[in-house]
């Protein structure tokens, strides 16, 4: 777990510095258990938390995807949740309001979140991984619209 952890956090920091000229962001990966998602990015942490026993369930939901190794799932959940962090650097105004509402966010806002991290996270994305990025986060926005629209 611990190699894991290096392994993708330093490629990570150094595909965003060199996708997007910002300096190697303070940024860290970690095993969260008791997260019931698979990966998710806590904005006052800085901090990626991932939980492996999530991985089979998430990815099973999207047929899709079924057939990439951990490694791809993992990184193409990563480079999202990188979004995340680079939208909180680009919109400071969010960043701002979610520190203010830690439990209560809009769902009109956490649906904007998915779709700022999706794009900034996109444009670090490889080539041989964009199409399951694009699919990954087509699951993950339909899951917040359908969330946004029942309330």
């Amino acid at each position: 777990m611990e190699s894991l952890n290096r392994l993708f956090l330093g490629k990570m920091k150094m595909l965003v510095h060199c996708h997007t000229g910002l300096p190697l962001i303070e940024l860290d990966i970690d095993y969260y258990e008791k997260t019931t998602m698979f990966m998710g990015y806590n904005l006052n942490e800085k901090l990626i938390a991932y939980n492996l026993p999530m991985y089979e369930l998430n990815k099973s939901q999207i047929p899709e995807l079924v057939h990439l190794s951990l490694e791809e799932f993992f990184e193409i959940a990563v480079y999202h949740e990188i979004g995340h962090h680079l939208d909180y650097i680009a919109n400071p105004n969010r960043k701002l309001y979610r520190e203010i509402h830690v439990d209560d966010a809009t769902n009109e806002f956490m649906l904007e979140g998915e779709l700022n991290a999706n794009k900034y996270g996109r444009d670090l994305v490889p080539d041989s991984l964009i199409t399951y990025y694009d699919i990954l986060n087509q699951f993950n926005i339909e899951k917040y619209n359908k969330i946004a629209n029942e309330t």
